[in-house]
């Protein structure tokens, strides 16, 4: 016991044993930047054996020391202490006789209580390990389901997270949690380790309750749904079940709002309403039959405004007079003529059982008496017609053989048309005829005959919140689309509602960017392609490269035509050189080239500004800034896969801070939820005022002085909530801003260049401080516009970033004959894009031009 030297240098060579271990990493944990399990269970190791081993080390020696010294009889430090003869030793007063006495394994009681204890605590802590990693991988998992299962609208009985074991696929029940989590168990008894898990966790729960007091309680809650993001694996059936009442509850609600209402083809003319949170736009989508080029109208015009201090719902939904000004605006914004009348219902003919009533019908149809009369052709036109229209409308053989009869006979009594011209009935025989088509509903007999153009309503900002949230909402706007739908039926045309998601609103922003990019008028003139876009044959300039190999090369591009035209171009330049000068000899010999040098290639392509354009929108292009009046999104892309893309959006808008709005779901998951403290802290100072949270204030009027204290409060709140919703960080590329970014730097008078994000933000500093200088003026939008706008880049971009903010784009005017189109990089250009095919048809006829 008294060999102090030798206890502490095999505990210190124990210490550094373990100190290296704990240094050196796994490799699949090395680079992981936060403390895992493993390393804490060094640090766990290396802290018992520095404080339990050697303090039992010293203890020994200070309480049991002169063996085998015989010097040490009677002679003791310290009056207390004492020799023993049986012992040989002298006992320190601190101890009891027994630590020094023979024990089991010819050691001290004291040495083998020591071991004892390693053992015992490596056994807890192993077992304690054990336990806590399978709860970790039961945790982890139960998380992913139910961030994957929780937000699906078409649930099914199993779920969305499909498990891998030994390379086979097994699909999962949505409630089989126990199944889930057998697939990562560490050990067997997963059943029972469950229900042991869920009784420790009561009890733990109901004894805090019981002897903590309210703030203690309340801040272990706080810091449980902090630490778990608001999830606890064993309310997992709990939160899904809440979860999916909450989805059923959405979809009864709004089953026509969020999902896309029709199915459109290239041939239709599309045209929506964009209802933000401040104004309406009114645009127009259509394919040219002619020269299959996509076209748009509505670019030019104004938007419609809201007075000051109004909401689209207090000017239209609300107002009694709001369905005839918003009829009004539609007529004249889109031009629109009305519509010669038509036949409405097949009962008409059904029921024609006179020759006068057969006659009637087909004057219903816009065809009088002594038109009826004028010959055999005009005859045949309308009874053609006329079967076309009822065959598609699901009217049987025998309805149309009934139908026609009645028809027919009746012209004969009329004598249209001479009789003899005249069939005996309606059958297939008769001309082909354009189809009267039916509407967009499923038509029957006793239906509408009528094709009604689809207008679409897209309300987007905080009227997606109020639709979503508010039921009395959605009623007086189910009214006002009846109202509204009644006085433009005469121009056959029918407002339908769709209320995209934020996300939705991102990806159709993200796809209009995409395709504008390549097709638009970018200035490319300042880039050249660098070493990481010279792939070809390695790099190697000087080598051989075939057609085939450039369009592999390129396929990203998504330009074949285009790479075909600058390798016809490479190949003529080529050969144009060979043929007049120094590689003369060479052509000759070997009859011409099977393919072009990598470098003419490479000249030709940089001279083709929209192959320039295809590779900036594919290896440069990174995503898009946008903003509106309550809602602001950032979309990255990935590449070749816009559908897969991170789409981020916050509910902030340049109008939130200055108009009041009732508290929705949407805020207070975001603004004032408690797992984002930052976000609700600062919410609540600036929009809210003292006691409970049911709307919010306006923090400053359009036309009124700003607060600087105020203005930086609302800098903050925004950068704090892309911050906590996870926004991207420090990304490089180049983004392009749209909507109120585009706004903001029209303001700094910085639109339609390309700069680094750094002067971008520059230039938006500069034009926020001019205008809190100019305070006799109203600049309480801009303002709260520009301070969005510089809270969401310095969030998202790098400062080396390159950003370029356009709304009017040129697309087309390649060709002699190609006048080009005005286009606006918006996200109902991206909603025709994606569903219309259109971008398809276009495609394949730049294809076959070339």
């Amino acid at each position: 016991p008294d060999m102090l030297a030798n206890r502490m240098s095999i505990t210190l060579t124990v210490l550094l044993t373990l100190v290296s271990a704990s240094g050196a990493r796994p490799p699949v944990i090395e680079s992981v930047p936060y403390p895992t399990l493993y390393d804490n269970y060094g640090k766990l190791m290396v802290f018992f054996v520095a404080s339990v081993v050697g303090i039992a080390n010293l203890f020994g020696f200070a309480s049991c020391w002169g063996m085998y010294r015989g010097s040490g009889k009677g002679s003791s430090n310290t009056a207390a202490d004492y020799f023993d003869s049986d012992l040989q030793l002298t006992i320190s007063s601190l101890a009891d006789q027994w630590w020094c006495e023979e024990g089991p394994m010819n050691t001290s009681n004291l040495d083998f209580m020591v071991l004892v204890t390693t053992f015992v605590f490596l056994i807890v802590v192993h077992v304690s390990i054990l336990v806590w990693s399978q709860i970790h991988r039961f945790t982890t998992l139960l998380k992913v389901k139910h961030a994957v299962d929780a937000p699906d609208e078409s649930y099914g009985p199993y779920s969305r997270l499909v498990m891998c074991r030994h390379g086979q696929f097994e699909l999962v029940g949505r409630g089989d949690f126990l199944g889930c989590v057998t697939h990562v168990r560490l050990f067997p008894g997963t059943r029972c380790f469950w229900r042991i898990w869920r009784c420790v966790w009561t009890i733990g729960r109901g004894f805090l309750r019981a002897v903590c007091c309210c703030g203690c309680s309340r801040s272990s809650r706080e810091w449980r749904q902090k630490k778990l993001d608001g999830f606890h694996p064993l309310d997992s059936r709990r939160l899904l079940a809440e979860a999916t009442r909450r989805v059923q509850d959405r979809l009864i609600a709004t089953p026509q709002l969020t999902n896309f209402p029709i199915t459109l083809s290239p041939s239709d003319v599309v045209r929506v309403l964009d209802v933000g949170s401040g104004e309406v736009g009114f645009y127009s989508y259509w394919l040219d039959n002619v020269t299959t080029r996509i076209c748009a109208e509505g670019v030019h015009e104004k938007k419609l405004k809201y007075d000051q201090g109004q909401t689209f719902v207090d000017l239209f939904v609300t107002n009694s007079e709001g369905p005839a000004k918003m009829a009004n605006e539609i007529i004249a914004r889109f031009n629109l003529k009305p519509k010669p009348k038509r036949f409405t219902s097949f009962m008409t003919y059904a029921t024609a059982a006179s020759p006068t009533s057969a006659l009637g019908a087909l004057e219903d149809c816009g065809s009088p008496r002594s038109t009826l009369a004028t010959g055999k052709d005009n005859v045949e036109s309308l009874l053609g017609a006329f079967a076309s229209g009822i065959r598609q409308a699901g009217a049987s053989a025998s309805d149309v053989h009934m139908m026609g009869s009645a028809v027919v006979s009746g012209l004969r009594q009329a004598g249209a048309g001479g009789s003899d011209h005249l069939p005996g009935t309606i059958d297939e025989d008769l001309p082909a005829m354009p189809p009267m088509a039916p509407s967009r509903k499923a038509t029957g007999l006793g239906e509408t005959l009528e094709k009604m153009t689809t207008l679409l309503v897209c309300l987007t900002g905080s009227n997606r919140q109020m639709l979503r949230d508010d039921e009395e909402g959605r009623r007086q706007l189910d009214a006002f689309i009846k109202a509204v739908n009644e006085k433009i039926a005469a121009y056959e045309l029918e407002c339908v509602v769709y209320c995209p998601r934020d996300t939705d609103e991102a990806m159709y922003e993200l796809c209009a960017t995409e395709w504008i990019v390549q097709h638009g008028d970018l200035d490319v003139s300042q880039f050249r392609l660098d070493r990481a876009q010279r792939t070809l044959k390695g790099g190697r300039e000087d080598a051989s490269v075939s057609l085939q190999e450039v369009l592999h090369e390129f396929a990203s591009l998504r330009a074949d035509p285009d790479l075909r035209w600058a390798y016809r171009q490479a190949r003529k330049s080529t050969v144009d050189e060979a043929e007049t000068g120094s590689m003369r000899s060479t052509f000759s010999q070997n009859g011409g080239f099977d393919g072009v040098t990598c470098a003419a290639f490479y000249r030709q392509f940089e001279r083709n500004t929209i192959l320039m354009r295809s590779l900036i929108r594919s290896r440069l292009f990174t995503g898009v800034l946008s903003a509106g009046s309550g809602s602001s999104q950032v979309t990255l892309v990935r590449a070749d896969a816009t559908d897969g893309s991170q789409v981020h959006s916050i509910p902030l808008g340049n109008r939130t801070p200055l108009t009041g709005m009732k508290i929705t779901s949407g805020h207070e998951e975001v603004l004032f939820s408690s797992q984002m403290p930052q976000t609700r802290q600062k919410a609540r100072e600036l929009l809210c005022g003292p006691g409970p949270v049911k709307e919010t204030r306006p923090a400053w009027t359009e036309a009124g002085a700003v607060d600087p204290k105020r203005l930086q409060l609302w800098k903050e709140l925004v950068s704090a909530c892309a911050t906590e919703k996870g926004f991207p960080i420090t990304k490089r590329g180049l983004f392009v801003g749209i909507s109120a970014v585009f706004y903001a730097a029209q303001e700094a008078g910085c639109d339609d260049r390309l700069m680094e994000a750094s002067a971008f933000l520059q230039r938006l500093e500069q034009r926020r401080h001019e205008l809190l200088l100019d305070a006799g003026k109203n600049h309480g939008r801009p303002l709260a516009n520009l301070t969005l706008v510089v809270a969401l880049v310095e969030t998202v971009l790098h400062p080396s970033a390159l950003i370029v903010c356009k709304r009017q784009w040129k697309v087309g005017g390649d060709g002699e004959d190609d006048a080009p189109a005005d286009f606006i990089a918006t996200w109902t250009l991206g909603l025709y894009l994606k569903h219309s095919g259109a971008l398809a048809v276009s495609r394949d006829m730049e294809d076959d031009d070339v």
